[in-house]
């Protein structure tokens, strides 16, 4: 059995702790900026009346404080294998969502891609993003392969331990609980891959609590992609997300950035929300480097020359761990697609070589997340309040 890097207990003790108490101080101004409709408690939420909308303020303060109540020490809890499962949701929140993101690229990192599965148990349909973008253009209509799925019919028994789509012919799948997982997928003649994922760390929880969930995990990816008569080795450091949590569709989210690299020995992941005027709301992640998987104690990300389009093709990443470890990062980019992860939001996702002070290059991603409205902003006057100019 593989040595895994030494998994820290207080990941999301200790830390999320005081995440806690920082985020509470701005939570009235956060939902608000975020638009979160979240769950009612009891029998009335998401009836057929009220379609699972909002709350009026005091409800929604008050639910608000039970989600962060979940991060807090006593309600957090470590990844359990049952985790790599649909979770059972309360049957009538009609919001409630789970995802099963996966990021891959070529050896040269010009080839990206992202297999995007978010499911909605209560509706019985889920929505499926396949993208394979090869640095011509960030535009989805000009990549080699772009679809996304957004009514596809979810079978009662559906399973992401072995769930298939076949209708569209897509497939994904879990070899060992935490550690060793496959997708599949088959469009004939305009796209095939067949991708095996290794852990190469456990997958490591932000808030997993009551009544939502996040893990964040680095992975070795191995396989072949085919299009366009093309056959593309992938073999290389990958990495995945899941999520399950109430998401109400009309939520475009916040600016936001998630960035992460990875080689065999070491790697590191960021994940940060702002406010419009740059100033930080919360940040999590972590350093694994000499075996160890640290949290991040303190993180900047700091755009330094953007393309034409407005996309980030030079970051600078300065981390501190809880172990006062520091891994300064210089990301340049590879190839870039724009891609809508959440409704009325676009994503610039860039495969990055990520040189670090101390020598080791990581390959990974550097996200962006937009909300139309701050992108609308930022194209109009030429530059966004506390994040410099396009």
């Amino acid at each position: 059995m593989k040595d895994f890097p030494r998994d820290e207990k207080s990941y999301f003790n200790s830390r999320l702790m005081s995440l806690c108490v920082f985020l509470l101080s701005f939570l009235n101004r956060v939902f608000t900026v975020l638009g979160l409709g979240l769950p009612q408690s009891g029998r009335n939420h998401g009836s057929a009346s009220h379609g699972g909308g909002r709350l009026d303020g005091r409800e929604n303060m008050g639910q608000a404080k039970k989600v962060l109540a979940d991060l807090a020490i006593g309600k957090s809890r470590a990844i359990d294998p049952a985790d790599e499962d649909l979770h059972s949701p309360n049957r009538e929140d009609l919001n409630w969502a789970e995802t099963s993101w996966w990021a891959f690229a070529n050896a040269d990192g010009d080839i990206g891609g992202w297999f995007y599965l978010l499911t909605r148990r209560n509706l019985g349909v889920a929505s499926l993003g396949i993208y394979i973008w090869d640095g011509t253009s960030a535009n989805p209509w000009d990549f080699p392969y772009s679809k996304h799925f957004q009514h596809i019919p979810l079978a009662a028994d559906f399973s992401l331990l072995n769930g298939s789509f076949p209708e569209i012919g897509a497939a994904l799948g879990v070899r060992e609980p935490l550690r060793s997982y496959w997708l599949r997928y088959s469009d004939t003649p305009h796209l095939e891959f067949e991708l095996d994922f290794e852990a190469l760390v456990m997958p490591q929880p932000i808030g997993v609590g009551e009544s939502t969930g996040h893990l964040d995990q680095l992975l070795w990816a191995k396989g072949e992609l085919r299009f366009e008569g093309r056959q593309v080795r992938i073999d290389g450091p990958a990495c995945r997300d899941r999520t399950w949590s109430t998401r109400p569709e009309a939520n475009a989210g916040q600016y936001n950035s998630y960035a992460w690299g990875a080689t065999r020995n070491g790697g590191f992941h960021a994940m940060m929300l702002e406010t419009p005027e740059g100033q930080l709301l919360f940040s999590a992640g972590f350093i694994w480097r000499d075996g160890a998987v640290v949290p991040i104690e303190k993180v900047k990300r700091t755009v330094e020359a953007r393309g034409p389009d407005g996309h980030a093709i030079r970051v600078r990443m300065e981390m501190t761990d809880r172990e006062g470890r520091v891994v300064n990062l210089v990301g340049s980019s590879r190839s870039t697609a724009a891609l809508e992860a959440f409704t009325g939001s676009l994503c610039w996702c860039s495969v990055m070589d990520w040189q670090a002070e101390d020598g080791p290059i990581y390959r990974g991603e550097d996200h962006e997340g937009w909300p139309h409205t701050l992108l609308r902003q930022a194209r109009l006057t030429g530059k966004l309040p506390g994040l410099g100019e396009l």
